[in-house]
């Protein structure tokens, strides 16, 4: 974002270099939600920003008196208007907006993007009021209005092209590949501009060219690339060719891809594939504390080129939950590494790109990446590993690898855990995969393999195989290991009472669902299966760290709680969110979390006051999502879920039961309540006080309704 801002500061350095005025800065004024002053302060770092999903909406400056105008700039933070008017005016009513508003300018579905985005707007005449106003119709995002600054100009000379920002898609390149060139022009005010004819001009013309706006790299080699537009000079990008070819990590990744510490396997071929932006490895696979000792923490990896390489380069794309402190090191055939080769990280929330220059490292086969610290409590996400180089050597290997020992480490079983020691060993590979009950694990410079969410007590049988990075695979030993504790059987969850009446189910076996449900794909780790006890399915959580349900909206507004069966298999806590949905003045997202302290390894029936979220109003919106999660706590191994339904009391209205024990209701009942009432009174079988043909219930409600004053008896 800072970037990005100094983009407007410059903008407003050119406005005074012009000798323009801003006639609205510092102006007062008003707006029908929202900080109105911020909007005209004259501070990019601040911004108005109008009630979320409500149109119209009006921000108002008063320019002090009647001038002349002609320009309005409004730089929008990214909630921006898709239609919306500009009205000027000279008399306010008591409550400050104009009431002779002029339209003085109208846009009508417009779609922005590049944000912070300057939106000049120049009107067809010169316009002399007091009051400018801006009305919001269309909002251009589900949220509100939004911008920086709103500025008010009489500009005495036309906007022109005044300054261009190159940028590159990339800072290096390999020979015959390319990189797109994106150029942008603004006027005088910061607002986009078309450049013109435009030629670019490189300090090592050798090195490539550049047609079209693409750079195409013809030798190896470093040059800058301006530009130029008349008088206009853009800003120098840098790119570097390199000779070599990108190397293929991804093929067999499974096999060559070594994890080292916490590293987790669910996502890693995201850094690997051809897709540089859209998918990642979420290395951790979970959330930790902000703090510096909880974001202190090894993950990494190994990575075999499977060739022995002379390097080029090293690039990183990092997603915003980048690495504060990691290394890259490199070992060549004997897979012995040496010291730390570079240095690299970046502090908070930063998505960004590091490159690194390897010419000096020949003769590599293997790259260990080594994250000592990450920047923020979201894991460290990488878009994309690349390496670059010139193959030396190829390596080719049909040889499989051979277990020489695997056996449990007895003392390092937990009740829900194993660990297996494994010793093997390969021609060629100095790491090797392992692929235990179909499961493959990858433990890098370790032999020893964690196996988790196992039950207590139990003994389990494992086939152990060694596969090789060429996906050589060796013969399979099978290793038996015992979990401590005592064995865990599990049961079926305890069954529903309450009437189906009174319930709004998403999921039981014991009642209809209200709704279709799915499971929400909100980047979670957490893995899911149905298993079955006793004819009762259950939902089982792995890798749990949080998850969403999603559903058809639904009407809670009768409920008076959420019920839920967990059993978890280790200690933890459950956060539990229903989710409205928008509209209505509801909240949609940052809903306070229920917490639900659970005990492991047996069923935990939760039954929570809908009041205990206390900013929720289920009477004036639906629900339509609930979301589970750790409330801060780590990743649970496992979990069973089952009977999620929403419920309320019966009804407390008294109903007449078998009083005499004779099999049915009827009036021996009703003659017993009248003896145990009034002690000898009996009520005649043909009594039908409230005259419906009939003696039955409802005249025994009559009987009772008179006793307690809230009936008449009539003649």
């Amino acid at each position: 974002m800072k970037r990005i801002l100094t983009m407007v500061f410059a903008a407003m350095a050119v406005m005074t270099m012009w000798g323009q005025t801003n006639l609205a800065l510092n102006q007062p004024s008003i707006a029908t939600s929202g900080v109105a002053n911020v909007g005209n302060d004259g501070n990019t770092g601040s911004r108005w920003e109008s009630a979320h999903g409500v149109d119209p909406q009006l921000w108002q400056v008063d320019l002090g008196e009647a001038q002349d105008f002609n320009t309005i700039v409004i730089t929008w933070e990214g909630a921006y208007g898709k239609t919306f008017q500009i009205l000027g005016g000279n008399t306010v009513d008591a409550d400050g907006w104009i009431t002779d508003g002029v339209v003085l300018t109208s846009i009508e579905g417009q779609s922005l993007s590049g944000f912070p985005y300057v939106q000049s707007l120049t009107l067809p005449n010169t316009a002399h009021y007091r009051y400018v106003q801006f009305k919001g119709i269309e909002r251009g995002t589900p949220y509100g209005y939004s911008f920086w600054e709103f500025e008010v100009f009489n500009l005495t000379e036309a906007p022109v092209l005044t300054t261009m920002t190159l940028t590159a898609s990339g800072n290096q390149v390999e020979i015959g590949k390319t990189i797109n060139l994106t150029l942008a022009g603004f006027d005088q005010l910061g607002a986009p501009i078309a450049t013109g004819d435009v030629t670019y001009v490189l300090s090592n013309p050798s090195v490539g060219a550049v047609e079209n706006g693409v750079f195409t790299a013809a030798a190896v080699g470093e040059t800058t690339i301006k530009a130029v537009s008349g008088e206009v000079e853009s800003n120098a990008v840098t790119v570097k060719v390199i000779g070599g070819q990108k190397i293929d990590l991804f093929t067999d990744w499974q096999y060559r891809i070594y994890n080292l510490g916490l590293a987790q396997s669910n996502s890693k071929d995201g850094a690997f594939d051809q897709n540089t932006t859209g998918s990642e490895w979420n290395l951790l696979g979970k959330e930790t504390g902000a703090d510096e000792a909880s974001r202190t923490y090894d993950v990494g990896f190994i990575a075999d080129l499977r060739g022995i390489y002379d390097l080029s380069s090293i690039s990183i794309t990092f997603e915003g939950a980048c690495s504060e402190e990691f290394t890259l090191a490199f070992a060549g055939e004997d897979g012995v590494f040496g010291d730390a080769a570079f240095n690299g990280g970046k502090p908070g929330i930063n998505p960004h790109t590091e490159t690194f220059d390897c010419s000096a490292f020949t003769g590599v086969r293997y790259v260990k990446f080594l994250s000592t610290k990450a920047a923020t409590q979201w894991s460290v996400k990488i878009y994309d590993f690349s390496v670059i180089g010139t193959l030396v050597s190829a390596v080719t290997d049909t040889e499989a690898p051979v277990i020489t020992s695997a056996e449990a480490d007895a003392d390092a079983a937990t009740e829900t855990s194993v660990t297996i020691n494994i010793n093997a060993s390969d021609n060629s590979s100095k790491f090797l995969a392992y692929s235990i009950n179909n499961t493959i694990y990858t433990p890098g410079e370790g032999n020893s393999i964690v196996i988790e969410g196992l039950n207590g007590g139990t003994q389990y049988n494992f086939e152990v195989v060694a596969i090789d990075a060429f996906n050589n695979r060796s013969e399979a030993v099978t290793v038996t290991a015992q979990t401590s504790g005592d064995v865990f059987i599990l049961t079926a969850a305890p069954a529903p009472t309450h009437e189906a009446a009174n319930v709004v189910s998403i999921y039981s076996n014991a009642y209809e669902p209200a709704t279709a449900y799915w499971i929400g794909g909100w980047g979670q780790t957490t893995q899911t299966a149905f298993e079955t006890v006793d004819g009762d399915e259950m939902y089982v959580f792995t890798n749990f760290n949080y998850l969403g349900f999603e559903y058809n909206p639904i009407d809670l507004s009768e409920m008076e709680y959420l019920h839920l069966d967990v059993l978890p298999m280790q200690e933890m806590r459950l956060g539990v969110t229903p989710i409205l949905q928008p509209g209505g003045g509801a909240p949609n997202t940052e809903q306070p979390t229920s917490v639900g302290e659970l005990t492991p390894r047996q069923w935990n029936s939760i039954d929570l006051p809908l009041s205990t979220f206390d900013t929720l109003d289920f009477t004036s919106a639906l629900s339509h999502q609930f979301k589970f999660d750790t409330n801060g706590g780590s990743t649970a191994d496992k979990l069973y879920i089952d009977n999620l339904y929403f419920w309320k009391n019966a009804s407390t209205e008294p109903v007449l039961g078998d009083v005499t024990g004779d099999g049915k209701v009827d009036v021996s009942d009703v003659n017993a309540v009248i003896n145990m009432m009034l002690g000898k009174a009996t009520m005649d079988p043909n009594a039908d006080l409230n005259n419906d043909g009939k003696v039955d219930v409802s005249d025994v409600n009559a009987i009772i309704n008179i006793m307690l004053g809230k009936g008449l008896v009539t003649d």
